[in-house]
């Protein structure tokens, strides 16, 4: 999904997948898609049981220019990343350079600014 010039950078990362309601529930033009992908990403790779230990209020950056994600850590309970909840740590664990974590929603920006283009983003 990522242009191979992504691609080649990206070899170490954590991805928060939507659940697939949310993401059938968006409409993601072709031109976008590579946002989509690299704003849902950190780009380092942690297990839950290292998300975990970023105090409420970190902010990382995200995989996408100027984009920054605000953890919320109350606990394995309810461990949020922006507006999403992560809701399935671990689920493609066993990869040595990519960690996933499911969340319950498309991760949300706010208004966002892609060139000349103001956008309410996912």
């Amino acid at each position: 999904m990522l242009n191979i010039t992504t691609q080649l950078t990206l070899k170490e990362i954590t991805f928060f997948i939507p659940q697939d309601p949310q993401i059938s529930n968006i409409s993601i033009a072709v031109d976008r898609l590579e946002a989509f992908v690299l704003s849902h990403m950190i780009l380092m790779p942690l297990q839950f049981s290292d998300l975990i230990r970023f105090p409420t209020g970190s902010i990382v950056p995200s995989g996408y220019h100027n984009r920054m994600i605000r953890i919320h850590n109350n606990g394995r309970g309810h461990f949020v990343v922006n507006n999403a909840v992560v809701n399935v740590p671990n689920v493609c664990s066993s990869s040595l350079g990519i960690k996933c974590h499911g969340v319950n929603k498309v991760i949300n920006y706010g208004r966002a600014t892609y060139g000349n283009l103001s956008n309410e983003l996912f």
